[in-house]
């Protein structure tokens, strides 16, 4: 999500979730061994296709073939990501999710311990 405001000038873009905070952090590992899948689509807007365009350059050993055995890892505490399975509906053999337990420091990023969960209602409203 991006976000400006017009009265300071303070500008953020940050991965904010839709969902709230699972349970259990995901992480997703990707063991990639052929030519890269990625990509960008002749639909992509024109900020968002800038964007990936220096990623991508950043990672061209990847892009252009000279290393197709490398493993991406996606690790998310919040357990909100998602890696497209493109062997649907069969599992695919390149991708491996698991699931764990936060520990105190990741809790602490996403807010987690200073969360107020009990007596929060005032009753005597």
């Amino acid at each position: 999500m991006a976000t400006a405001c017009d009265i300071c000038g303070n500008r953020e873009n940050e991965v904010k979730g839709g969902a709230g905070i699972e349970e259990k952090g995901t992480k997703i590992t990707l063991k990639l061994q052929t030519n890269n899948p990625f990509f960008i689509g002749d639909g992509a807007a024109e900020d968002t296709k800038g964007n990936m365009e220096k990623f991508l350059k950043k990672l061209d050993a990847l892009i252009t073939g000279e290393v197709t055995n490398f493993t991406f890892i996606l690790d998310d505490s919040a357990g909100n990501s998602y890696l497209q399975n493109l062997c649907t509906p069969e599992p695919d053999p390149q991708i491996t999710i698991e699931q764990y337990t936060r520990n105190d420091v990741q809790n602490d990023r996403l807010g987690l311990l200073d969360m107020k969960t009990e007596n929060y209602r005032n009753d005597e409203s």
